[in-house]
């Protein structure tokens, strides 16, 4: 039996269901006991020639491709050992067929994370520091300081924040040297129609009863900026003194709330190979805020959103701070600090007022155990006297404020950190990226892998197996 057969010098990859053009037509016959699937020709072309060339071919009659194992040679003719190329033989028949692409070269779905490449050592690392935090970071650029004084006179501004018998008050640090000289200089009491008639006591009398520090409750300096507090220049009523010319601003609300937007640094590769690399194992990203620590970012939740906002709330009577991490509307952490730093305010004073209680108290004590006839208890109740006198005069320390935050925690600049960890380089021809969805196999020419390739195709049992195969391990639609 002759039938014709197609030659042809054909390069492909043999999972490729790419199919050749032109050839050469032989009239051939098959060899005795030859299958249908890996047969067996005989070709008639004489001592001269010589099929060297020819790899693949075409038999119309069986409706196959075949690639050409071997050319046998048996004087004048020549046998061609032959292996059917299914991929190219049921192109059609593919390439209708709606399958589940997990890889493609022609199209992907850069959300995927792409397992197939390990990650380099070495790492791409950025730091951005925030130029424009919520609030002021270094003391040495400002800030402001809070106080809560006991100012129950009737001229003390209504607007001013009130907790108790405490009102506060922003104060410059111009502002609060003067008030502090104001309580503290000597040469203040008496003279505003408040304090003690310096006519009829002493000033150092007039210290001793009453110490001025003991109506300014609280302390703090607090990381804002002045020139958004709209300080001015006027009268501070500290329970029965007035002090003016003080730079200050009355506290109308304790909370001060701020905000700002990062823009969210984006894995160097993420363009070309898929957002995946902007998350978890890929992209690494902490907020260093001191004094609210280091923060890790979830990049979960940041590797799809563009920017992220830091919210800061302080609480002005205390110095407590919280910060809030907010991207794409999710809250990634919260994080309470001590934002503010107490400040101490002392006085020293000497009390004349017990030195001499101390003094005739211990007088009386020996004038008493004299007139007993007791003269050792008399001058042992005399020295216990001067003891008890020079005792009570000795100078007491009178602090108010203190405790919280450290200056140390806001020196430092807030900063963004990134660390990125770059992939090998990918081989999309061969290799396609993550697709994962339901195709025409037609639409998407180049390299595919398939998941289940549970094909229906009009073809032996195995040939569908070997499809399967193809299909499964990856191939070429060409």
């Amino acid at each position: 039996m002759s039938f014709s057969v197609t030659f042809y010098s054909f390069s492909k990859k043999e999972n490729s269901t790419a199919q050749p053009s032109g050839g050469t037509e032989y009239q051939c016959q098959i060899k005795r006991e030859s299958g249908l699937i890996n047969p067996e020709i005989i070709l008639n072309i004489g001592l001269t020639g010589a099929p060297a060339g020819w790899n693949y071919a075409y038999i119309a009659d069986f409706s196959r491709y075949y690639f050409i194992r071997e050319w046998i040679n048996e004087g004048p003719i020549w046998r061609a050992v032959m292996q059917c190329d299914v991929l190219a033989s049921y192109k059609a028949a593919i390439g209708s067929s709606t399958l589940y692409a997990l890889r493609s070269s022609h199209s992907y779905d850069g959300n995927i994370v792409d397992a197939l490449y390990p990650c380099k050592a070495n790492v791409t690392k950025h730091n951005y520091d925030l130029t424009q935090p919520p609030f002021l970071q270094n003391p040495s650029t400002g800030g402001v300081y809070v106080c809560g004084i006991v100012a129950n006179n009737a001229s003390a501004a209504s607007a001013t924040a009130q907790v108790g018998s405490l009102k506060y008050y922003y104060l410059s640090l111009s502002g609060l040297a003067r008030i502090c000289d104001a309580l503290l200089n000597t040469a203040n009491y008496g003279t505003n129609g408040y304090g003690f008639d310096p006519d009829n006591c002493s000033l150092e009398l007039q210290k001793s009863l009453v110490d001025p520090l003991q109506y300014i409750k609280s302390c703090v300096w607090l990381p804002l900026d002045p020139s958004t507090l709209n300080l001015t220049t006027g009268t501070i009523y500290i329970n029965g003194w007035n002090v003016a010319q003080v730079e200050h601003a009355p506290v109308t609300t304790l909370i001060k709330s701020a905000s700002v937007s990062i823009n969210i640094p984006k894995h160097p590769d993420s363009v070309s190979r898929g957002d995946y690399l902007n998350g978890p194992g890929y992209t690494q990203m902490y907020l260093n805020c001191p004094p609210y620590g280091m923060i890790t970012l979830d990049t979960n939740i940041t590797a799809y959103n563009s920017s992220i906002t830091l919210g800061e709330s302080i609480d002005v009577v205390s110095g407590t701070g919280i910060l809030q991490v907010i991207s794409g509307g999710v809250l990634i952490d919260q994080v309470k600090a001590m934002r503010g730093v107490g400040i101490q305010l002392s006085q020293i004073t000497t009390d004349y007022i017990g030195a001499a209680a101390g003094a005739v108290g211990g007088i009386g004590g020996a004038i008493g155990a004299a007139m007993l006839g007791d003269i050792g208890g008399a001058i042992g109740a005399a020295v216990g006297g001067i003891a008890n006198a020079a005792k009570s005069a000795f100078p007491k320390v009178s602090s108010t404020g203190g405790g919280g935050g450290t200056f140390l925690d806001n020196i430092y600049v807030w900063s963004l950190n990134v660390i990125f960890f770059r992939q090998v380089d990918d081989d999309n021809s061969h290799h396609g990226r993550p697709l994962c969805k339901n195709i025409v196999v037609s639409n998407y020419p180049g390299y595919l892998l398939i998941q289940d390739a549970d094909i229906t195709i009009n073809a032996t049992a195995d040939e569908l197996q070997k499809i399967r195969a193809y299909l499964e391990g990856g191939f070429y639609y060409e």
